[in-house]
Formats: structure tokens, C-alpha cells, sequence
């Protein structure tokens, strides 16, 4: 899960290399560039997260009821996959920013 989500940050960083030479050329920090990265990664994924488990405990909460079962949630493995796709996107965030402050040289402004 986290090597495609890096190798799709790099690919994004291939393709907006001139953009990010331009930013860089007029003055944003790398800190700012640095957290663009972290909440392009971070929204999707949270969003993925809370869809996920909205429908995971709204079709066990149907089956159980159509089962006769009582409804339980396992806050346990939600809390878990949860802190998983943090931990992706902290580790996409960090492996990326390498090669985003790579990309952000004056050599970027470069066409050929």
C-alpha cells in the first residue's frame, strides 16, 4: 500500500518539476511544499478510511440483523487500520520530500 502510494507522489514529482522550480524561484519554502505533500496524501486516504468503515459497519450491521446476531463493532482492528494508513501516509510523506527538495532546484526550470 505505501509503495504505490510513493511511487505515485514520485511520478507527481517528475511531471510537476518546472511548477515546483517556479515555486521555488519566487520564494515558497520547502516547508509549505513539504505539507502540500503531506495533506495530498493525508485527504485522500482519510476520506478512503472514514468511506471504508461506513460501509464495512453498515453491511455487518445488515447482516447481523438478517443473521438474528446482535451488532458488535470491533473498535480494536478499526483502530488498527486506522493507525496503518497514518503510518502510510507519514512513510509516503518522508520517503517523497528527498526528491521533492531535489526537484525544486533552479536546474528544474530547465526545458529541453
Amino acid at each position: 500500500m505505501s509503495l504505490s502510494l510513493l511511487v505515485g507522489r514520485l511520478e507527481r514529482f517528475r511531471e510537476q518539476r518546472r511548477v515546483l522550480g517556479v515555486l521555488n524561484a519566487v520564494g515558497t519554502r520547502r516547508r509549505v511544499l513539504g505539507l502540500s505533500v503531506l495533506w495530498q496524501t493525508l485527504v485522500p486516504m482519510a476520506l478512503g478510511l472514514v468511506l471504508a468503515a461506513a460501509a464495512g459497519l453498515l453491511t455487518g450491521a445488515v447482516l447481523q440483523y438478517s443473521a438474528g446476531v446482535s451488532a458488535a463493532v470491533d473498535r480494536d482492528a478499526m483502530l488498527t487500520m486506522s493507525g496503518i494508513a497514518a503510518a502510510a501516509v507519514l512513510l509516503t510523506t518522508v520517503l517523497g520530500l528527498p526528491q521533492l527538495l531535489r526537484l525544486m532546484s533552479p536546474g528544474a526550470l530547465r526545458h529541453e
